[in-house]
């Protein structure tokens, strides 16, 4: 796991990577239990989804007020988790 964490540390420099992690001692956060994923598209005519995966099978939410929820919930967990600097700092010292 030291590899790994080793890894998550150098993605972090990529300028197209953000790590950011949530402490377990932050509590309940928007979201929790319900993975997701928000897909933005630069082409106007192309509007942003969401992508919610289940254990049979996953969708994909188009309508404008459910991909503003899901937003709505990244931004509470971007809230919740740690910056990336002190999230980088966390990730090597456990690698340590």
């Amino acid at each position: 796991m030291r590899d790994q964490l080793s890894q998550l540390v150098d993605f972090a420099t990529w300028p197209n990577i953000t790590v950011r992690v949530l402490p377990f001692n932050r509590g309940a956060y928007p979201g929790m239990g319900s993975p997701f994923d928000l897909l933005g598209f630069p082409e106007a005519h192309n509007d942003d989804i969401a992508y919610v995966e289940n254990l049979r099978h996953g969708l994909l939410l188009e309508e404008p007020a459910t991909v503003a929820t899901y937003r709505t919930y990244f931004a509470g967990l971007c809230e919740a988790a740690l910056d990336e600097g002190d999230s980088i700092q966390l990730i090597a010292h456990a690698a340590r």
